[in-house]
């Protein structure tokens, strides 16, 4: 089958991957400490399950307590549960309306015991996983689907570098503006924004920031999961990273200061958080990007951070060196050159991003032309 979802577990050195055919593995990278470095050996499968009624994971994740190795699981069939991998039994289960969508997202604090889904209808719902119980649910005034979703610092909070103590939600909405949007799940309230003005569709949602509405239960029935993307907009967000290693913020003494989306547009979009004017496009540019701008402002209580291109204007806005930085963190630009095509990567959209900080600073891509790309 198709893998769905993969996820590190056990400190890095197992994954545990899904397929569409409902089976789960795990596999261990043997490895040793032979000295400065480790020294990996051989990939080895220990342990395997299978879904039934042709029902299969559509995100994975993972996380330790001191007598539990959890993994979170949601599924085709709107299921959210938490698997204990020691014990191979099932220790929560969170019971999901159909009504909202299915979930296609979700972000879990383990210290705080709480859990945020989203679902294809923009419906975001926070659960307290002591009890399996939803606390509260709000919905994306667009009602797009959320397609990722991961805990986020917080950048007004004083502990903002500690990911165990943040109450923010990272969402990549898939309503054809490349929006990246930050909500507090205590609250319910969206904190900042992250957008391309040039594709307009949804910018009525921005006037006085962006406001959570009730969401719509209209359908009793099970929703499908859709896996033809070619139905997904054109301008949205599939994935996206920053740097959410606490060892790295206390190596580097970094604060927040990227965030790096991918999306259907084939473009690689680095936000700068320390200062927006700084962002920009990485990876080859189109004509119409060739002059882009980027402000921030501020409706009611929310944070507003916007590109936008002016397409009469005859300045450009592209790297006027071969070195940028993302933070403290350099990244090469060699022979690069915006009115070259040679550097976009990707003939299709790029579903998934990660990063490296050593041994050195890396952005990894890879796309649904199936091609993997490496930025240095």
């Amino acid at each position: 089958g198709n893998v769905t979802s993969i996820s590190f577990c056990e400190n890095r050195h197992s994954i545990i991957s899904a397929s569409d055919n409902g089976s789960i593995h795990v596999s261990r990278i043997e490895y040793m400490n032979a000295g400065s470095h480790l020294k990996y050996g051989k990939f080895e499968r220990v342990r395997e399950m299978v879904l039934e009624d042709g029902e299969y994971i559509t995100n994975i994740n993972h996380y330790n307590t001191e007598l539990e190795s959890v993994v979170v699981m949601s599924s085709s069939q709107g299921n959210i549960c938490g698997f204990d991998l020691r014990t191979m039994k099932i220790v929560w289960k969170l019971d999901t309306s159909p009504n909202f969508g299915y979930v296609s997202a979700f972000a879990i604090n383990p210290s705080n015991y709480w859990l945020c889904s989203g679902t294809s209808k923009g419906v975001m719902t926070l659960w307290d996983i002591r009890f399996s119980l939803p606390v509260s649910t709000w919905a994306h005034p667009s009602l797009a689907k959320i397609n990722k979703m991961k805990l986020f610092p917080s950048t007004t909070s004083p502990d903002k570098n500690y990911l165990s103590e943040s109450k923010q939600v990272l969402c990549a909405i898939d309503n054809d503006n490349n929006e990246l949007s930050s909500w507090n799940v205590e609250t319910k309230q969206c904190t900042e924004i992250w957008y391309s003005e040039k594709y307009n569709s949804s910018r009525k949602f921005y006037d006085n920031g962006l406001t959570a509405i009730e969401p719509e239960a209209t359908s009793t029935m099970l929703p499908t999961v859709n896996t033809n993307n070619s139905k997904k907009h054109k301008n949205s967000v599939n994935s996206f990273t920053f740097l959410d290693n606490n060892n790295y913020y206390s190596f580097f003494k970094l604060q927040l200061p990227f965030i790096v989306s991918v999306g259907s547009d084939k473009r690689i979009r680095y936000w700068d958080q320390l200062n927006v004017d700084q962002s920009m496009i990485l990876n080859g540019v189109e004509m119409e990007d060739q002059n882009i701008s980027y402000k921030t402002y501020q409706k009611n209580s929310t944070i507003l951070h916007s590109e936008s291109s002016n397409f009469e204007s005859c300045s450009s806005m592209t790297l006027n060196s071969s070195t940028s930085s993302i933070g403290n963190i350099p990244l090469h630009y060699a022979n690069y050159n915006a009115s070259s095509k040679k550097l976009n990567g990707h003939m299709d959209a790029i579903t998934d991003v990660t990063y490296t900080v050593v041994p050195y600073p890396l952005i990894i891509s890879s796309g649904r032309d199936g091609i993997i790309n490496i930025w240095k």
